[in-house]
Parts: structure tokens; sequence; C-alpha cells
């Protein structure tokens, strides 16, 4: 079920696509683990948000923002693809503008 892969010296894992009570959309997150002696943990998800993770038990903002397509539980297995590709080059533009912003130097 989980995916991993890693980018900037950040552990990223894909923790598969979830669904919500009721509804017939699915969710999916790609989480952001950082290297040893950095604390700061992102995460992406397919809805279109990005953040930072802060207390363990925090629950992800799982918003569906206007420009991110729907995935329902009868979606392809190629619009899946799609927003979750979409979903990591997020993370990982994130990745970028948070340790530019803090000017941090993370092995590469």
């Amino acid at each position: 079920m989980y995916e991993f892969t890693s980018y900037r010296g950040f552990m990223l894992f894909w923790t598969g696509w979830k669904d919500l009570p009721a509804q017939i959309e699915l969710v999916g997150q790609w989480v952001a683990v950082p290297p040893p002696g950095k604390e700061a943990k992102y995460y992406s998800t397919t809805g279109g948000v990005d953040g930072e993770l802060g207390c363990p038990g925090l629950t992800l903002d799982l918003s569906q923002l206007n420009d991110y397509p729907w995935i329902f539980i009868f979606s392809s297995e190629s619009e899946k693809d799609a927003v979750k590709k979409e979903t990591l080059n997020r993370i990982k533009r994130y990745i970028d503008k948070e340790l530019e912003n803090a000017d941090i130097r993370v092995p590469v």
C-alpha cells in the first residue's frame, strides 16, 4: 500500500487512496519525513493542499481546491496515477520553497 521515494534528504511516502465516510471521493497524501537533525514534516494532499505537520495526531486538511480534479471510487487508474504524480511534484516544490525560505542546506 505504501510507496516510498526520497527527495533532497527527505523520505517521501504515499499513504494510499482512502475513501471518506459516506462519500464517493477518494483522498491520498504524500508525506515528507525530514533527514536526521531536521524537524519539519510536510504533506501534500490530492485535493491541492500543502502544509506542515505539527503535533502527532494532527489532522490533515483534506479540502478540495477548485483547480484540482476530484478522484472518485470509480475513477480510472490513469486518472488516479496522474493526480498522485502531480501531488508528488507539489510536495517536492513545497520542500524546495521551505528549504529556500529557511536557508537550510540539506544534502542532495
